[in-house]
């Protein structure tokens, strides 16, 4: 629950999915006391079809890295002691557009495109104390050979059972 006030002069960016990642950057900027409760307030619904699991690739499909670089932005402008999350979260979101994206039908330019922007930041993604090892395993094997990945992945869910706390 958030005071209405904390939305004033906030605006969420327009034609992008995803958006509501940068307005909590912001929002938590304005704030001066935070309360967390871990407890289930509400059910989230995953709708057939909807945003969230359309099953090809589209125009949204890569918001979340858009949305990433803008909170990553806003983050290095903001509070620069804390870029090691922000480049924690652009990581992350990286790799979870694409491991999902890999799955679908897409071009060799698009995933030699793909594989690039993993590689780019794997350098940071290795020296981020934010990220955990089990993560920087998954990321480096899949920056190298991501095809790879997806199917050993599969491999492991179909004959072992193997299911990663978070995809």
């Amino acid at each position: 629950l958030y005071k209405a006030e904390l939305f004033n002069g906030v605006r969420f960016p327009q034609g992008i999915n995803s958006e509501d990642y940068y307005v909590y950057a912001i929002i938590y900027n304005k704030t001066q006391k935070l309360y967390y409760n871990n407890q289930p307030l509400y059910y989230y619904r995953i709708r057939e079809n909807s945003i969230c699991t359309i099953p090809v690739i589209n125009e949204h499909s890569f918001d979340k890295i858009i949305i990433s670089d803008k909170v990553y932005n806003y983050i290095k402008m903001n509070f620069p002691e804390q870029i090691e999350d922000a480049k924690a979260f652009r990581t992350i979101a990286i790799f979870s557009i694409y491991y999902v994206t890999l799955r679908q039908k897409h071009s060799c330019l698009q995933r030699k495109k793909w594989k690039q922007d993993l590689r780019s930041v794997w350098k940071d993604t290795m020296k981020n104390k934010k990220i955990g090892i089990e993560f920087k395993v998954k990321y480096t094997i899949m920056s190298l050979c991501p095809l790879g990945y997806v199917k050993m992945k599969e491999q492991l869910r179909k004959h072992v059972g193997y299911k990663s706390k978070k995809e």
